[in-house]
C-alpha cells in the first residue's frame, strides 16, 4: 500500500510541474514619472552673469594675477551674498551649456519585478515634429531616467514618449508616459 501511495504522490508531483512556467514577474500598472513634462529649448539662453564695474576692476587688477581662482564666477561665488554684485543674472541655460548637461527626466516610479529590468524607448508620437529624430537621440538609464543630449537636431514639436520595460520572460509597454515639448526659444513675457 505504501508503494502505491508513493507512486501516486510522485506521479502527481511530476504531472503538476508546468514545463512552460515563466520565470519571475513584471508589474508596470501605475508606473510613471512624478514630473511628466519638460520644455526643451533649441536656442539656449546661455548669457553670462554681468557684474558691477567695481567687481570686474578688482578681479582684473588684484585677484586674477594671483591665480587663486579659476575665473571671476568662482571668486564671486565664495563671497558672502554674491548676488549683490550682479548687474544681471546669467541666462537660464548658462550652467547647462557650460557643463554640456543633457535634458534629463527624473527616474520612473512604480515598476516592480524580477531583476534585471531593462527599459527602452518604444516609440515617440507627435503631430508637429519628427518622431524618428526624437527616438534617435533619446537614451534611457536603468532607473528609467530619459536623457536628451544638449546638442541635438530634434525639430520643434510636442512628443509623447512610450517605454518598453523588459525582464526575463516579460515585456510591458508604458504608453505616453512622458511629454517633451521642444521649442525654438524660450519667450519670457514681462509682467507689469
Amino acid at each position: 500500500m505504501k508503494k502505491i501511495i508513493y507512486i501516486f504522490a510522485l506521479s502527481f508531483f511530476i504531472l503538476s510541474c508546468d514545463k512552460n512556467n515563466t520565470i519571475g514577474y513584471l508589474v508596470t500598472e501605475g508606473a510613471g514619472y512624478s514630473e511628466d513634462y519638460m520644455m526643451v529649448r533649441i536656442e539656449l539662453d546661455d548669457s553670462e552673469i554681468v557684474y558691477i564695474p567695481l567687481v570686474n576692476e578688482i578681479w582684473k587688477r588684484d585677484i586674477k594675477p594671483t591665480g587663486q581662482f579659476k575665473d571671476i564666477h568662482q571668486w564671486v561665488a565664495q563671497m558672502t551674498d554674491p548676488e549683490q554684485y550682479y548687474l544681471s543674472d546669467a541666462g537660464i541655460d548658462f550652467i547647462r551649456k557650460s557643463f554640456n548637461l543633457p535634458w534629463e527626466t527624473s527616474p520612473i516610479e512604480g515598476i516592480r519585478g524580477t531583476k534585471p529590468i531593462k527599459i527602452y524607448v518604444n516609440s515617440a508620437t507627435t503631430s508637429d515634429g519628427d518622431e524618428q529624430d526624437m527616438i534617435k537621440y533619446l537614451k534611457v538609464r536603468g532607473d528609467g531616467t530619459i536623457l536628451l543630449p544638449l546638442t541635438h537636431k530634434v525639430p520643434a514639436g510636442t512628443y509623447l514618449i512610450s517605454l518598453r520595460v523588459e525582464n526575463e520572460g516579460h515585456t510591458k509597454i508604458i504608453s505616453d508616459c512622458y511629454t517633451f515639448e521642444v521649442v525654438q526659444k524660450l519667450i519670457v513675457e514681462e509682467v507689469e
